[in-house]
């Protein structure tokens, strides 16, 4: 366990899409347990991979199939 200091699995995490403004809510889990329906995205997806490890307040860069998208890690609502 990592903490609340910085993104881990488990952690539930606030999220900006800096492209569009957008906030996302999202779980990050292990790769078994994902389901993007229910907002619990997995380690090994783009945005988990971008996400993990990092802190509150920290920008990220996810490659997606779509593209390079930038996330502002909000808050970690553990």
């Amino acid at each position: 366990d990592i903490g609340s200091n910085a993104v881990g699995i488990g952690s539930h995490v606030l999220l900006l899409d800096t492209e569009f403004s957008e906030e996302m809510d999202v779980y990050l889990v292990g790769s078994s347990e994902s389901d993007p329906d229910g907002n619990r995205i997995s380690n090994e997806s783009p945005i988990g991979e971008a996400i993990l490890g990092h802190k509150a307040g920290e920008t990220v860069e996810a490659f997606t199939p779509s593209g390079a998208l930038k996330f502002k890690i909000l808050k970690i609502l553990e």
